[in-house]
């Protein structure tokens, strides 16, 4: 992302405001993705710490709101934690999520995978700004990942809908290189993004819902007694329960105008 920002202050700038966060420590880090094992895991770190980024090491995904559940990570004394008392995100980003527990049976795998994208929307929900904060996960397309059904996961976490879709662009990330959880395998692993190019991947963008305002209320007359008073408020906030479910319903039909059918069954 940043090597297509273009001029070097607009590169810091955004540098400045980007955390990046790894599930594994930064040992396993590096013996999964280090030089030993021909990445570059190290060169990105450095470029992204010296323009002001911060990387953080041991980050569950799908506990990013629960800072007492938080792993504490070497030297670093919760920083996450630290991160979030400036402000929540404009957006959270996960691309390819995978739990990587070597579970063979496909059902189980998939139910795994699943939570994990379920628990990092519910999560990220409360991270991102409440107002234009944006939730994005990419995964790839074919099987077993098309029945994961992202989707279909995402509405189900209340108070998220589906904003936009479009297909990922490797080109977009210079120096991107896909790789497995496992890490590196020469008998598993394609060079580069040659998995994600042969097959396709797409970025799906969900956002928190916006009930609409409602139109058309009106005042209570002086004079009206209380139950007339309560009575107002409770049509007033049930006209509200109705007008949100309808905004929701145009924005998610919206949305999957952008949407393959298969994502949706």
């Amino acid at each position: 992302l940043l090597g297509v920002l273009g001029g070097e202050k607009r590169r810091q700038e955004v540098a400045s405001q980007l955390v990046a966060t790894c599930f594994d420590s930064h040992e396993v880090l590096m013996r999964k993705y280090g030089a030993a094992e021909g990445g570059n895991v190290e060169g990105h770190i450095a470029e992204l710490e010296s323009m002001g980024a911060r990387v953080l090491y041991d980050v569950d995904a799908t506990k990013l709101h629960v800072p007492s559940r938080r792993p504490r990570r070497d030297n670093d004394d919760d920083a996450l934690n630290e991160v979030l008392t400036g402000g929540r995100f404009d957006v959270a980003v996960f691309h390819f999520p995978h739990v990587g527990s070597g579970q063979k049976d496909k059902a189980l795998s998939v139910a795994e995978n699943i939570a994990l994208v379920s628990g990092f929307l519910r999560s990220a929900l409360d991270v991102v700004d409440e107002e234009t904060g944006e939730i994005h996960v990419t995964v790839k397309r074919g099987e077993p990942y098309d029945s994961w059904k992202v989707v279909k996961v995402g509405l189900a976490v209340p108070g998220v809908r589906l904003k936009n879709a479009f297909d990922f662009q490797p080109e977009f990330y210079p120096g991107y290189a896909h790789r497995r959880t496992l890490g590196f395998d020469a008998s598993l692993s394609a060079a580069h993004n040659e998995e994600i190019q042969r097959a396709g991947a797409k970025t799906y963008v969900f956002a928190r819902e916006k009930p609409k305002p409602v139109k058309g209320a009106t005042k209570m007359p002086h004079g009206t007694g209380g139950k007339g008073l309560k009575s107002q408020a409770k049509a007033a906030a049930e006209a509200k329960r109705v007008q949100a479910r309808r905004a929701r319903a145009q924005a998610d039909r919206d949305a999957f105008r952008d949407v393959e059918g298969d994502d949706l069954e």
